[in-house]
Formats: C-alpha cells, structure tokens, sequence
C-alpha cells in the first residue's frame, strides 16, 4: 500500500467508513485494471457495464467535484 492512513481519516460513524472502505477499494481495483490493460466491470442502475479504468477515474473525480467545493466553501 502505497497511502499512508492518518487516525484523523477514520469515521466513528460505520455508514461512513463502508463508504470510505468501497471508494478505497474502487481505486484499487482501477489501479489493477490499468495495471493489466483490462476493463472494471460495474453496475449502474442494475445494469452491468464495461469501463475502462481511466474513463472510471474521470467519473469518480466529476462525482466529487461538487462534494469537494461544497466542503471548500464551508471552511471559509
């Protein structure tokens, strides 16, 4: 593992650390793929569906965009 992980990241709530816990694993598992020049296989809206892992990566980060500046603007 390559990520150091702080005492300060982990969540007292167990909701959030599932949630913590399965975008850390996505990662990995994207990493793996573009390590092996292969596709994720995931399911969207009870669909499977075949991405490639850079293609996951970009949607990953326009779905934390909004997070991101909405936590931004509260710490002003």
């Amino acid at each position: 593992m390559s990520a150091v992980v702080n005492p300060s990241d982990f969540s007292p709530d167990p909701a959030e650390a599932a949630l913590a816990a399965l975008a850390r694993a996505g990662l990995r598992a994207a990493e793996d793929a573009k390590r092996t020049n292969t596709q994720m296989v995931l399911a969207e809206n009870g669909q499977v569906v075949h991405v490639s892992p850079q293609e996951y990566l970009r949607l990953r980060a326009e779905q934390n965009l909004p997070q991101i500046a909405k936590e931004g603007t509260r710490a002003m």
